[in-house]
């Protein structure tokens, strides 16, 4: 059962992949946020999707990520900022 819930949660984590468009998120949102919802209950370590989303690359590209995102917006928000004065 657990196998099944972390696939599914996984599966509604990438839908906003292929199928949102650019615009604001909206009511849509909530598939994907329930999606990870679901795999923090059914995807341990005894689970494919808990596996392949704690594989050494996978946790490398989140870190990655996570620290870019934090950087970025500040660089891309204070030009605006000072420019709109």
């Amino acid at each position: 059962m657990a196998q099944a819930l972390a696939l599914i949660g996984l599966i509604m984590m990438c839908v906003p992949l292929v199928a949102f468009g650019s615009a604001s998120p909206g009511p849509e949102t909530l598939i994907p946020v329930l999606g990870v919802v679901l795999c923090l209950l059914a995807a341990g370590s005894t689970t494919l999707v808990g596996r392949a989303l704690t594989a050494p690359p996978v946790l490398l590209i989140g870190k990655a990520s996570y620290g870019t995102y934090l950087w970025h917006w500040p660089l891309l928000v204070m030009p605006r900022l000072v420019l709109m004065r």
